[in-house]
């Protein structure tokens, strides 16, 4: 991942660069939507999407969800995924985006995708 790349996902995630790069126990930023691109999260690399794919899978399927494109979660729920994958939410972030299964995510407080 470049660091522009890194710079871009820090400030989306409203963290600094250092906290993608390094670590750090930032919790998920605030009124931010994760939204999943299903066909991309499918065919990212195994075995590291493998718990993400499961995961996923999960929520379609208690949300009555089936045979959806996109699936949106809030950004509390990176923390589920952060602790199963030992890591940050900003690392995981990272990660999901170097793997191009996350779609722009959306602001809750305004409704504004952010880049």
């Amino acid at each position: 991942m470049t660091t522009a790349a890194i710079e871009r996902v820090a400030e989306a995630l409203r963290v600094t660069p250092e906290v993608l790069m390094f670590g750090g126990r930032e919790t998920a930023p605030a009124g931010v939507r994760l939204s999943f691109d299903l066909a991309a999260v499918r065919a990212a690399p195994a075995p590291g999407a493998d718990p993400l794919r499961r995961w996923l899978m999960w929520v379609a399927a208690i949300r009555g969800d089936r045979g959806g494109r996109v699936l949106t979660v809030r950004g509390d729920d990176l923390r589920v995924l952060a602790i199963l994958h030992d890591t940050t939410p900003a690392v995981l972030i990272a990660t999901f985006t170097g793997w191009g299964v996350l779609l722009p995510s959306v602001d809750e407080d305004d409704g504004e995708a952010q880049q």
